[in-house]
């Protein structure tokens, strides 16, 4: 398949959880909170597999998965699975009930209430960030690995050095987005309440928002 599926699939739910994090972190209403605030910013799992199979495309020239590739949507499909209970088992009310606690400033009682039946809440946050670094990793090391091959045997197209700029721009934005992401999850954990949370992070988001409209410029 082409290699703008891995793509779409970086940019759709890199810009779906961002629109979420927007959500819980300034909204005050309730519904919408209701509504896109768990479950759906546990989509953050499967950016960095899109991301690693997109750059591995480019590279390769194609973009087909190999036999062991779905172990990396593994972790997305037990976390998310873990939202089911809550998103379509609790009722309205107590959907309402936690958004209000999100909206308040003690975010330190969402710990009593089991959202994720696979990780708890700051458990899941912390994940996040290293699980994001893990991709970090796994890109940088694809990449170097095949520029360092084809200098010691080049065999290149005419495109190679388009290619290979464009993607350490990629390769570039895509680690400080999650750079922002693991302080975002430090922040998170160091701070129970939610106007100290915001005082700190609402620098970090904008430059985040930033960093993605240009990945996608």
């Amino acid at each position: 398949f082409p290699v703008t599926i891995p793509l779409s699939g970086f940019l759709f739910f890199s810009s779906s959880y961002l629109f979420t994090q927007l959500i819980i972190t300034y909204s005050k209403n309730v519904g919408l909170l209701g509504v896109f605030g768990f479950g759906l910013p546990n989509l953050y799992y499967l950016i960095g597999p899109f991301g690693y199979f997109y750059v591995r495309g480019m590279l390769l020239d194609r973009a087909s998965l190999k036999n062991g590739d779905w172990l990396h949507f593994l972790p997305a499909l037990l976390i998310i699975s873990g939202s089911f209970p809550f998103l379509f088992g609790s009722s309205w009310e107590l959907k309402k009930e936690v958004a209000r606690i999100v909206i308040s400033d003690k975010w330190t009682e969402l710990a009593a209430y089991r959202t994720n039946r696979i990780l708890p809440i700051l458990v899941n946050e912390v994940f996040k960030g290293i699980h994001g670094f893990f991709y970090v990793i796994l890109i940088w090391r694809t990449l170097l690995g095949h520029v360092i091959r084809l200098k010691k045997n080049p065999d290149t197209t005419p495109q190679w050095p388009l290619i290979r700029n464009w993607l350490f721009i990629f390769s570039t934005v895509y680690t400080v987005l999650v750079s922002m992401r693991l302080l975002y999850s430090v922040i998170l954990t160091r701070t129970p309440f939610k106007q100290e949370f915001l005082l700190h992070i609402k620098d970090y988001l904008l430059l985040g928002a930033m960093g993605y409209i240009a990945s996608i410029s």
